[in-house]
């Protein structure tokens, strides 16, 4: 399963500028038919290509360091269970807590970043 070149537009183009919630929101609703599995993976793709293009850093007060991949598979590896994630914040594991190691830094041409 890959997420095609329309929808990851559509996914990035809606998110651009809002936090890590927005993208697995508009990642539900363009893949509802999707289950959590395909949707997680499809999300790590997504957040993938966003770092390799160079359109979002990850950051937790300062920007992660390590390679894409390396930053990606610290989100594999944080991320919860389906029944652990908070249903309306996906930053948020079920009991409140944040589980991602570093949140969205949108990086413009023009050299802003907006930090989330």
């Amino acid at each position: 399963m890959k997420i095609s070149d329309e929808t990851y537009r559509q996914i990035a183009e809606l998110g651009e500028g809002f936090d890590v919630n927005a993208l697995w929101l508009n990642l539900a609703q363009a893949l509802s038919q999707s289950g959590f599995e395909e949707r997680k993976t499809l999300f790590l793709q997504l957040l993938r290509r966003l770092l390799t293009e160079g359109r979002v850093k990850l950051a937790a007060d300062s920007f992660l360091t390590g390679s894409v991949e390396e930053q990606v598979d610290a989100y594999l590896q944080a991320f919860p269970d389906e029944g652990q994630l908070d249903e309306d914040v996906f930053w948020l594991n079920s009991k409140g807590e944040c589980w991602v190691p570093g949140g969205l830094v949108w990086c413009f041409e023009d050299g802003r970043e907006v930090w989330t």
